[in-house]
């Protein structure tokens, strides 16, 4: 890891660049040389819960296709007391941020309206943020693609002193270019990516940069992925939505042998990310449990819950095993056992990123009428 002035980079082996193309011994250096940066203090007087995981159900909180807000509410509302033990919903947001922080919440709205985070959900967690003294100047909603948030149904705006919701690609925003994730994948990308002008640009460049959201605009970020299938990482919840959520110039990453490992693990190993990303509040309210990430309503089940943890690692592990048992149930077969393993959660845990060791989680249960 190397630091000029304002600049952080995850470049991996001793010459500098994660050359994943050059052998499997490559991937194994950089994987060690990132461990570093996980071990880096998160910020000052944030908690950390590491391997514990709430799991919020809210018995009435669909009504079709309708959520009821109050149900988040409270869903939310008793999983994070229950998550921090502390005995108020103040009490319980101010640990994890000030009235001076500008809070974002970064959200999933790849797949539009039917398998997106919810704005109830999102609406909870403005009115927690509230209740610790926050303003609605200091709150903003995030992804990656404006287009993603407007099929969403969020309204995208960035008027000064009121709550903001935008994008990466909005106007007046882009990407750091002080601050991003370089790794050489050429030789992995295949030929109809290399041949395509402008994705095969982007497939020769060797950085994802972060967005200046993250990195500029916000001090504490509120991780509210959802549950699906992904026909490339097998799962897409907590990890992923931070670690891809941030960078640009991912489609690189995807195709196989790489299926966005290590980067996945890499990038949530950076130490930026480790500080800013303080709490993981997963919309899990319906499950797309195959056909993902794209919605596909036949593959749509509702499990009408919220996961709500400090620890990435034991979040997504407890997702895998969600969406594995979904999918015995239904007569597929395990997520190991396709062309789109979740093998980034194994490097996330190696990374010393959190607990993947499901017998090492506690997972607590609760139900809230």
């Amino acid at each position: 890891m190397k630091d000029l002035n304002r600049r952080h980079f995850l470049q991996c082996l001793g010459v500098g660049a994660l050359a994943l193309g050059a052998s499997p011994h490559a991937a194994t250096a950089a994987r060690g040389a990132v461990r570093q940066a996980a071990a880096v203090a998160p910020g000052a007087g944030v908690p950390r819960y590491p391997g514990r995981i709430v799991e919020a159900f809210g018995t009435d909180v669909l009504n079709g296709v309708t959520v009821r807000q109050d149900v988040v509410d409270r869903m939310l509302d008793r999983g994070l007391m229950e998550l921090t033990g502390a005995t108020d919903l103040a009490g319980a947001w101010k640990l994890f941020v000030t009235p001076d922080d500008v809070v974002g919440r970064k959200v999933n709205t790849l797949s539009g309206p039917g398998c997106s985070t919810r704005r109830e959900v999102v609406q909870a967690i403005v009115r927690g943020l509230k209740a610790a003294g926050v303003k609605d100047a200091n709150i903003i909603i995030w992804d990656r693609f404006e287009s993603h948030l407007r099929r969403t149904n969020y309204a995208v705006a960035q008027k000064p002193g009121a709550l903001r919701c935008y994008a990466t690609d909005s106007a007046g925003v882009g990407s750091d270019m002080d601050v991003y994730y370089e790794a050489d994948v050429l030789e992995w990308v295949p030929a109809y990516l290399r041949e395509d002008p402008a994705r095969g640009y982007a497939a020769s460049y060797n950085n994802s940069h972060f967005s200046a959201i993250f990195t500029q605009h916000i001090t504490k970020q509120i991780n509210v992925p959802i549950l699906k299938d992904h026909n490339i990482t097998g799962l897409t919840l907590g990890l992923k939505n931070v670690a891809f959520g941030i960078c640009s110039n991912t489609e690189r990453f995807h195709p196989t042998p790489i299926n966005c490992d290590p980067m996945i693990g890499q990038v949530c190993a950076h130490p930026m990310v480790q500080s800013k990303n303080v709490l993981t509040i997963a919309d899990c309210l319906s499950i797309l449990y195959e056909g993902g990430p794209m919605f596909d309503p036949r593959y749509l089940l509702a499990h009408r819950s919220l996961i709500i943890g400090t620890d990435m690692v034991a979040t997504d592990t407890i997702g895998l095993g969600i969406l594995e048992q979904i999918r015995r149930e239904k007569g597929l077969p395990s997520l190991w056992k396709t062309n789109s393993p979740p093998k980034y959660l194994n490097t996330a845990a190696t990374l010393k990123l959190g607990v993947g060791n499901v017998e090492e989680i506690t997972h607590l249960k609760l139900t809230v009428p």
